[in-house]
């Protein structure tokens, strides 16, 4: 797989030219999976192809399945993802330094952003969390940090929004970064 991933470095052109979207998005999301790198940059290219063609995928032709790859796409790189989200949904506020609290902020609200895109998947698709125990328990943690007033106060409906809204701005800036711009790199 990692050859896949060189493959589409050396070349990224050949992204726009495939129709094979939800092949290629599993393909990079297994990647995520099976651990195959712990460079955080690599890291987070390959989740944002894989972002980028599982969504498109989703869009093409939306199911259960695509969805699962999805949340488990951000569940495998949540941390290096978050970089991406901050530039994406733009939370940065004119400062990225980790250091200065306007930075911090950043972090947490791309962190939120993910949180609520995940609620957005996985309470549009309750198959996964009736079906999938891993889903149950993201659900049951999703229901508490709701009753615990961890998005204060903003309902259900509010997060399903906004996750999906995210999910729209975020897929149009990767779709932009990777495709038209052929930038892979993180």
């Amino acid at each position: 797989m990692i050859k896949l991933f060189s493959l589409i470095k050396a070349k990224p052109s050949i992204l726009g030219l495939t129709s094979a979207t939800e092949i290629l998005g599993k393909a990079f999301a297994l990647m995520l999976n099976n651990g195959v790198t712990s460079d955080d940059d690599t890291i987070e290219a390959i989740a944002g192809i894989a972002y980028v063609f599982t969504t498109k995928a989703i869009l093409q032709n939306p199911n259960p399945n695509l969805f699962m790859n999805r949340l488990l796409k951000l569940e495998f790189s949540r941390e290096q993802f978050n970089y991406s989200i901050q530039s994406a949904i733009d939370v940065r506020e004119g400062s990225i330094s980790f250091f200065d609290p306007v930075g911090q902020l950043a972090g947490i609200r791309a962190r939120d952003a993910i949180f609520k895109m995940e609620i957005a998947d996985l309470y549009t698709n309750p198959v996964l969390y009736k079906k999938v125990d891993f889903f149950n328990r993201k659900n049951e943690k999703f229901d508490e940090m709701i009753s615990d007033n961890f998005f204060h106060n903003e309902t259900l409906t509010d997060l399903i929004t906004e996750g999906t809204q995210s999910h729209a701005k975020v897929y149009k800036y990767l779709h932009h970064k990777i495709i038209i711009e052929q930038d892979i790199d993180a």
